[in-house]
């Protein structure tokens, strides 16, 4: 294995703020600076006369990583003009309090690490990686050399899809024929909610099925199975989480000032948006062997196992809610496959924004008796850091996995559960 770093950092910015005092020079200065970061980290594996090894057939399957971070931090600009404040007490003495303004920008990493502090980032616990491995690689595995059709499910279910045909061919044969008589006592009972929800379900679970099984049949009739033939079989599985927060600037004490006055100072606030999306593909490279009735397997008589689980009464239920069927089918033997190797990579990316605000003499000023003072003038400034993080890390010859929790809804299926879970409650 070897590591490769490569930094590409830019030059140090100066910034820098003044509090300029009325007929006094301008030296009265601070100086910050702030930087962008780029820097790459790679770890693989060299592999010497790579491509003329790869060309004479040999497989070459070797872990690799690479985490990209880029840090851009963005200064802020002070807003200081100078602040005045008027007030004018009962016996009509008018009270005059001048503060000098502010010019020039800032940034100091420091407050926006305590952000990140104070605002802690949960999307990494929200995203679980383990169980997007677990899903693609199951999903890989499940998708090894599959059967063109499904005879055995086709068989097991045939008398249930016929019957759901043949409830619906016979409601909407009714219907046709009571539109052509305007019999509007069948029509009304054919438009009620039964009845419009058994057509519904005889269209989704018996002519669609019968459909599919068309379908399946011509890909079988002209299917040719080409020992030999290397092939990849492929998964993937993703998840996304974010995290946004403020915390509104709270002033950290109050100053009493020469006119009675006293104001709320040092005032700061962080906020905090993270976005994190997490991708995991999977893939098994496995090749064709000589196999007896290979039009056993292109039928699919060899996936005894899915076939088991197809036939158990609303076993596709669970598979909305765990992968159940990939599972199934990852871990049932594989006849006539030689699996030659196998691999998944997992791919993060992470945006990370902190900001920092600062207020001071915002408006919040007031006297000992409860009034305020009118006042012009604000000082502030707010600045930030975006921190992007990508990486891509490939994992050689991982281990099946056992189910996962993988909500699959929509609202068909959403529809046909409702439906499903009144027959049953209405058939006890």
């Amino acid at each position: 294995m070897r590591t490769r770093i490569k930094e590409d950092n830019s030059a140090p910015r100066g910034h820098q703020y003044g509090t300029p005092r009325q007929g006094l020079p301008d030296d009265i200065w601070s100086w910050s600076t702030s930087q962008d970061l780029n820097k790459t980290v790679t770890t693989d594996v060299v592999t010497q006369n790579y491509k003329a090894r790869s060309a004479a057939g040999e497989i070459i399957n070797n872990p690799y990583s690479r985490k990209r971070t880029t840090v851009v931090q963005i200064p802020g600009t002070w807003t200081g003009a100078p602040i005045t404040h008027d007030h004018t007490k009962n016996d009509g003495t008018v009270l005059k309090m001048w503060l000098p303004g502010v010019r020039g920008d800032w940034f100091d990493a420091s407050f926006l690490t305590h952000a990140q502090v104070l605002i802690p980032d949960t999307t990494n616990d929200d995203v679980n990686e383990q169980r997007l491995i677990d899903l693609a690689i199951n999903q890989a595995y499940a998708n090894i050399d599959p059967s063109e059709a499904s005879a055995l499910v086709s068989l097991a279910e045939l008398r249930q899809t016929v019957n759901y045909i043949k409830s619906t061919l016979f409601q909407v044969t009714k219907i046709i024929k009571a539109i052509k008589r305007l019999d509007l006592r069948v029509l009304r009972k054919e438009v009620e909610f039964e009845a419009i929800a058994d057509t519904y379900m005889g269209l989704r679970y018996g002519l669609r099925p019968l459909l599919i099984d068309a379908e399946q049949a011509v890909k079988a009739f002209n299917a040719k199975r080409a020992v030999g033939t290397r092939k990849t079989a492929r998964g993937s599985a993703t998840d996304s989480a974010h995290l946004s927060k403020v915390l509104p600037v709270v002033y950290g004490h109050v100053e009493h000032l020469a006119d009675g006055s006293q104001i709320d100072r040092d005032g700061r606030g962080y906020e905090r948006n993270v976005h994190r999306s997490v991708v995991v593909r999977a893939g098994v490279l496995y090749e064709l062997a000589p196999i007896s009735y290979p039009e056993l397997k292109t039928w699919g008589f060899h996936d005894i196992a899915s076939a088991a689980f197809e036939v158990i009464p609303y076993s596709f239920i669970l598979g909305w809610f765990v992968n159940l069927a990939d599972t199934v089918a990852a871990w049932q033997p594989k006849a006539g496959v030689n699996i030659l190797s196998s691999w998944y990579t997992i791919e993060r990316e992470v945006i990370d924004q902190t900001f920092f605000t600062y207020s001071d003499y915002n408006g919040r000023s007031y006297y000992a008796d409860g009034s305020y003072p009118t006042i012009t003038g604000h000082w502030g400034k707010r600045f930030s850091q975006i921190t992007a993080e990508s990486s891509k890390e490939r994992v050689v010859s991982p281990n099946r996995a056992g189910l996962s929790l993988d909500i699959n809804l929509d609202i068909f299926k959403l529809i046909d559960m409702t439906l499903i879970l009144k027959s049953i409650i209405q058939s006890k």
